[in-house]
């Protein structure tokens, strides 16, 4: 994330693209969700879950309303100020990354039937063909992740590197809906795909 920002700055003056992308774009970034989290991550590890909790032990990626479900956990300050963030502001499109697995995962994230974690499907958005396609911009923007490989040994790959949030796995309460990064995976890695998708968000490549 702030090597987009710099990125954009820097190049709003000798790069028409960057500069279209500015003109026609309100683009906010938050740079983490969870800077508690962030000072005790380790860079560059994937499924660590060191860093995954808020200094009063919250898993913020567990923590937002959600479509389908009541979410019945205490609600912490900072899904709170991005929550009153959103609500305020009203974009039209956002996403966030993490560590965790190599995927560009797209809404919903939950089912109204799901009961079990390993009992997934698909839980579809009446704009599954958008979130898709961005999905993909993302992925095949990325140096490897269009390549469908697992993040780590044991763990599991995805085709073409995307996937349903909910056919991956059902889950109350996760931020797919919101900009927040930790130390994983390396920024540099991300600055391609990160431009292509604010771009598309106008349909432009």
């Amino acid at each position: 994330m702030l090597n987009l920002m710099m990125h954009l700055v820097n190049n709003y003056h000798t790069n028409d693209f960057v500069r279209w992308i500015m003109d026609n774009t309100r683009v906010h970034i938050m740079p983490s969700m969870n800077p508690d989290g962030f000072e005790v991550s380790k860079e560059g590890s994937c499924t660590d879950v060191q860093g995954r909790y808020n200094a009063l032990g919250f898993d913020l990626n567990r923590n937002f309303p959600d479509y389908f479900k009541t979410n019945d956990l205490n609600e912490q300050p900072e899904t709170k100020a991005v929550r009153e963030w959103i609500n305020k502001i009203q974009f039209v499109l956002s996403g966030n990354i993490h560590g965790g697995a190599l995927v560009a995962s797209y809404p919903f994230d939950n089912t109204p039937n799901s009961i079990f974690q390993s009992l997934s499907s698909p839980s579809l958005t009446p704009d599954d063909d958008v979130f898709r396609h961005l999905a993909e911009v993302y992925s095949f923007n990325h140096e490897t992740m269009h390549l469908g490989l697992p993040c780590s040994t044991g763990t599991r790959g995805f085709k073409n590197g995307t996937t349903n949030g909910a056919a991956w796995y059902p889950l109350t309460g996760r931020e797919l809906w919101v900009v927040i990064v930790s130390k994983t995976p390396h920024e540099e890695p991300l600055l391609k795909p990160n431009v292509k998708y604010v771009a598309n968000m106008h349909g432009n490549e």
